[in-house]
């Protein structure tokens, strides 16, 4: 099976998170020290992308009833974060590049609006310059979020630098990864430190993570690691867990779960990744450009700009598709061994609610996303071409 978001995962990953065990802080401090030098702004690692959106809300002072201005084509895990905090969402149609539409953000957002946040997707730069204009007329604050574009950048600057937070995400399924994590930047020191302050400082588990090395690592003429799927899923069981024991504290402080920190074993990862994220980028470039050639002679359309920016993913837009049509196509990219999935729905309809946002209703209805992770080979790139050309023509 081609999946559709993988990354390379080394020893060093695992030699680096192990020595996370026995170092206190360290490798968090180190962490966030890339994070910044990179950045060249504060940073504060959290347990995720949503979380540091959430947690920086409550230090601008936003309460229940407060609205916020979002995508109306976005991730249905951040709408529904942002409803259990209360929050009033303002629906923002998107342009045909899946990324919030200046056009429709001015007409939307009023003195009402207390933040807004600005999502670049599967890579792609939203057009910051006029989101931040508005926004700056209004003086709503700007949530950048960087969650699938690590790395990217728009001119000079890097995404995630442009508004007045950037927010990261370091899940399994991102552009790097610290198997669950995310991260907060600033330019403002005082906005890092009083995350720092409001996040829950959280603590390694070390008999249930030893038992997890113990189970990655094991001797037999020399030293092997456990599948990367494997050892993901123990880790995936051990943070759960740790969500969990985390919960009953964070009920104290008013707050929702998972506003703590990211941890030592994460952080580790997260510092051997760091040091491949351009090699990781270089070949989201490389496969995504190798696909669209490949498909170029087709109906098929892409999003403009595809290949100025690292893609997370590829959607492509099947825009004379019905929905059914749609599934039953990405059933057959999976009947092929290629995963190729409709991944966000109408993100006002998931949550209830009402929006006048027909584009990204569209292209919520009419998108599946191809596969450019680094971990391609060209003969896996070959077969995710001839796979959509045969099923372009049979669906």
């Amino acid at each position: 099976m081609i999946y559709n978001s993988v990354l390379p995962y080394s020893i060093k990953e695992n030699l680096l998170a192990f020595k996370g065990l026995r170092s206190n802080e360290k490798q968090i401090l180190k962490f966030e020290s890339m994070l910044s030098e990179y950045t060249g702004k504060h940073a504060v690692a959290l347990y995720s992308g949503l979380s540091a959106i959430r947690i920086f809300l409550k230090l601008r002072g936003l309460s229940e009833g407060d609205e916020i201005a979002v995508p109306a084509y976005l991730c249905d895990r951040v709408g529904i974060g942002l409803l259990a905090d209360g929050y009033r969402l303002n629906f923002i149609d998107v342009d045909n590049n899946y990324n919030i539409s200046p056009d429709d953000l001015a007409k939307k957002i009023s003195m009402q609006t207390k933040a807004l946040v600005a999502v670049h997707s599967y890579g792609i730069s939203c057009n910051m310059p006029a989101v931040k204009e508005i926004a700056d007329q209004y003086r709503i604050v700007v949530v950048e979020d960087s969650a699938q574009s690590f790395g990217g950048r728009i001119g000079n600057h890097l995404l995630g630098t442009l508004g007045d937070v950037g927010v990261y995400s370091f899940g399994w399924f991102k552009p790097m990864t610290a198997m669950g994590g995310g991260a907060l930047v600033s330019g403002n020191k005082e906005v890092v430190e009083g995350v720092k302050r409001l996040a829950v400082a959280s603590r390694d588990n070390k008999d249930k993570v030893v038992k997890l090395f113990k189970s990655m690592l094991y001797v037999n003429k020399g030293l092997y690691f456990a599948t990367v799927v494997k050892a993901y899923n123990k880790i995936s069981k051990f943070q759960n867990h740790r969500a969990h024991a985390e919960r009953e504290k964070q009920k104290n402080t008013g707050m929702a779960c998972n506003f703590n920190r990211i941890q030592n074993i994460q952080a580790g990862i997260g510092i051997a990744q760091f040091e491949k994220i351009k090699m990781f980028n270089s070949k989201r470039i490389a496969n995504t450009r190798k696909i669209m050639k490949g498909l170029s002679y087709s109906p098929l359309k892409f999003p403009p700009d595809s290949l100025s920016y690292p893609m997370l993913r590829l959607p492509v837009l099947f825009a004379d598709y019905s929905y059914d049509k749609l599934v039953k196509a990405s059933r057959s990219f999976y009947e092929e061994n290629v995963d190729a999935p409709i991944l966000y729905p109408f993100l006002p309809e998931v949550l209830g609610l009402d929006a006048d946002c027909p584009k990204a209703k569209f292209l919520s209805e009419h998108t599946l996303h191809l596969p450019v992770h680094p971990c391609l080979k060209e003969p896996d790139l070959d077969r995710i071409v001839s796979v959509t050309k045969k099923i372009f023509a049979k669906v």
